[in-house]
């Protein structure tokens, strides 16, 4: 009776500890599974984050040569309101005289 007692308590001892290292082994190679996946996410991060970065970059330019060309408008308008305020000006000056 104590030697079946005994062996029954080896054989509980015994599947324990495999089912501990069972859990060890499969948590690690979880671990080591998600530690993966994140490298694999940040990687996806980082050449998103370069990506966006790159259409930024391009949308300052073209808000650059907006801006400019807007200037140029702008300035072409200016000289053609003092074009027209001068003739205007010389007109009323003809007709006074």
């Amino acid at each position: 009776m104590m030697k079946n007692f005994s062996l029954l308590i080896l054989v509980v001892f015994c599947a324990s500890l495999g089912y501990l290292l069972h859990n060890t082994k499969t948590g690690y190679e979880s671990s080591q599974l998600t530690t993966i996946g994140l490298e694999k996410r940040l990687e996806e991060f980082e050449k998103e984050i370069f990506r966006l970065k790159d259409i930024i970059k391009k949308q300052k330019e073209d808000h650059k040569q907006e801006i400019a060309a807007l200037r140029d408008q702008i300035k072409t308008y200016e000289q053609k309101l003092e074009n027209q305020i001068a003739s205007e000006s010389n007109e009323e000056t003809q007709k006074k005289k």
